[in-house]
């Protein structure tokens, strides 16, 4: 039986500048439904300006070109840039009509089948109207 195309979603609060490769293109790229069942774009917290939180995720190696996301959940160094791709059985199995996509995500951190790459884009989150100024002023 074929297996659905995968899905690419991305969080309407972020956006990037291009680096040298679009980080949309990277993904696609990188993506191997073999070994994943989701890739993640992410980001150096230090680097992704405008965001304000603890972050999201460690890798299991941070020199591989893309490697599993870790179990490890302390210093957390990496933010979810909300670029992803996924296989769609994921969301059409889950039993919720409403849900975060963290209850996805943690089950298959510990199976090792959720992945993230680094990427080096300039990535901008904006979670307020001030948010959006500095972005602005930022880029012009």
């Amino acid at each position: 039986m074929l297996q659905p195309k995968p899905l690419i979603l991305l969080n309407s609060d972020t956006f990037w500048i291009n680096n040298t490769t679009s980080p949309l293109e990277l993904l696609i790229q990188k993506w191997n439904p073999t070994n994943m069942d989701i890739l993640l774009c992410l980001k150096n917290k230090s680097d992704f300006f405008g965001y304000r939180g603890k972050g999201d995720f460690n890798t299991s190696n941070e020199t591989k070109d893309c490697s599993p996301i870790s179990d490890v959940f302390s210093s957390m160094k990496f933010v979810f840039t909300g670029l992803q791709i996924f296989k769609p059985n994921l969301i059409m199995d889950f039993k919720k009509n409403k849900f975060s996509l963290k209850e996805v995500f943690y089950p298959l951190i510990r199976k090792k089948r959720i992945f993230g790459y680094i990427d080096e884009s300039a990535w901008f989150h904006i979670s307020t109207p001030t948010d959006f100024k500095k972005i602005k002023n930022k880029i012009k």
